[in-house]
């Protein structure tokens, strides 16, 4: 990152710089490969990356990896990432996840993928999907937003350790059934500015710190039902439903990407302003159907949730959810949406991204009949207008260390919690009019802990100080 931050110090006032670049980029892959049950790691070959579950006899996932440090970015970004499949009879749907281990196309992980919550992070940031019940005509491209870990790579580029596509129903050993679904997607071309069409990417925009808008499609969604304790149901708006009918509850559950990440740089932090839940029904004219949202309090994977993975008794308060509702929304007779504010929800998984597992809505009225359908993430490029989302608005807010004055006799100290593996450098200067700013002492690298800085010039003069982080 090209940022600096300076922290003035005058006892309580605070000055703050950040330079901001202005452009947009494609970003090309630098490793790709695929890991296979059956064949341990295996590369590339023939420009496409072939993964999925039953695939040969096994199950493969995706590796990529990008140098998104190397557009030059800095300040905060905007970032899709864009995936493409070469055949439109190839039929699959992924959810992406941060790797945490280290690897490049070299890397054997042997007979097995990498594991969750080992080599990669369990909690998905996106999912990519492609559906072949349109035929032919079916999407060839999917794009999800991964903006926050974008931004956590640019601050962090030794965590860059790129991202992995999981198969669907792969992450929940508590389901009883299988899945055999596979995809190709086209690889890198390896020619440096070479990116041919259909070619997966990351394209990036540099957007400053200024306020972000963003819809947050919904990147798991599905329906456990009580009827059928090993059944599940991925399309809310087909043969999913909500509610109750004939005495048996069905319970959708919803979760946004905002990604397992650390979504607050070295130099900045997120303020959510707001966060609204807008809930969406394909039955308007069914019976209105009222719910209690709550936030979920387990891991779940949209291909694999049963009511029996909660038990015979189906999800729990205070056990798989929590027992404080976030409110009620209702849909039907003649009502198409409702919303509500999820803003200290948002809020909570920005700041514990790893118990980001999601909404569930449990219906106010448990008995009689109440089936409602409600829609679902259409896991193509865009959102249609009817598609329940989470709309989100979010600013980068400057941070700086507070640097406090400690009485020490013949010295003067300052203060400050630091930042890691950043530089921080006391300045002085006796004349803030026309400021002289001179080094007080040598830099000193930051733990994360509070350290001291001592003025080793004690005059009684009067000196004010700002606080270098670089």
């Amino acid at each position: 990152m090209s940022s600096r931050n300076h922290s003035r110090f005058l006892f309580g006032s605070l000055a703050v710089a950040v330079s901001i670049a202005s452009y947009a980029a494609d970003i090309e892959q630098v490793e790709d490969l695929y890991v296979h049950t059956v064949a341990g790691t295996v590369d590339v070959a023939g420009g496409f990356l072939k993964g999925g579950a039953n695939f040969d006899g096994g199950d493969a996932a995706f590796l990529m990896k990008w140098h998104v440090g190397d557009a030059g970015f800095s300040g905060h970004v905007r970032s899709w990432l864009d995936c493409r499949r070469n055949a439109a009879d190839h039929d699959g749907s992924f959810s992406v996840h941060q790797m945490v281990t280290s690897w490049d196309e070299s890397t054997d992980f042997g007979a097995t993928i990498p594991v969750a919550g080992v080599d990669y992070n369990p909690n998905p940031v996106a999912s990519i999907g492609f559906n072949n019940d349109d035929g032919p005509s079916a999407p060839n491209e999917d794009l999800a937003d991964i903006s926050a870990m974008v931004n956590y790579w640019i601050a962090n580029p030794g965590n860059n350790h790129g991202l992995i596509f999981i198969s669907r129903g792969q992450l929940n050993g508590s389901y009883p059934g299988s899945f055999g679904n596979e995809v190709l997607l086209p690889a890198q071309e390896r020619v440096a500015g070479a990116l041919d069409g259909d070619d997966t990417r990351i394209t990036t925009f540099s957007a400053g710190d200024g306020p972000v808008a963003a819809v947050l499609e919904a990147i798991d969604d599905a329906t456990v039902g009580e009827c059928c304790k090993d059944a599940f149901h991925t399309k809310l708006g087909g043969n999913g439903g909500a509610g109750v009918e004939n005495g048996d509850l069905k319970i959708p559950l919803y979760r946004f990407g905002f990604g397992a990440i650390t979504m607050t740089s070295p130099l900045s932090n997120w303020d959510v302003t707001s966060a609204t839940l807008e809930l969406h029904t394909v039955n308007a004219a069914n019976p209105a159907t009222s719910f209690n949202v709550h936030r979920i309090l387990v891991n779940w994977d949209e291909a694999t949730v049963t009511w029996n993975q909660f038990g015979a008794s189906g999800p729990q308060a205070g056990v798989h959810y929590k027992s404080a509702s976030l409110g009620q929304i209702t849909v039907g007779s003649g009502t198409a949406s409702d919303t509500l504010d999820l803003t200290s929800s948002a809020d909570f998984w920005i700041d514990n991204p790893g118990q980001n597992f999601g909404v569930i809505l449990i219906p106010v009225v448990q008995t009689g009949t109440r089936d409602l359908g409600l829609s679902m993430s259409e896991r193509v490029v865009g959102l249609d207008v009817d598609d329940t989302r989470l709309l989100v608005v979010a600013s980068v807010q400057p941070t700086t260390p507070t640097l406090t004055p400690v009485t020490v006799p013949g010295a003067i100290v300052l203060e400050f919690l630091s930042i890691a593996g950043l530089d921080h450098q006391l300045e002085r200067s006796a004349d803030l009019s026309s400021p002289n700013w001179t080094p007080s002492g040598d830099p000193v690298s930051g733990t994360g802990g509070l350290l001291y800085i001592i003025d080793t010039d004690a005059t009684p003069a009067a000196k004010s100080y700002r606080l270098r982080v670089q």
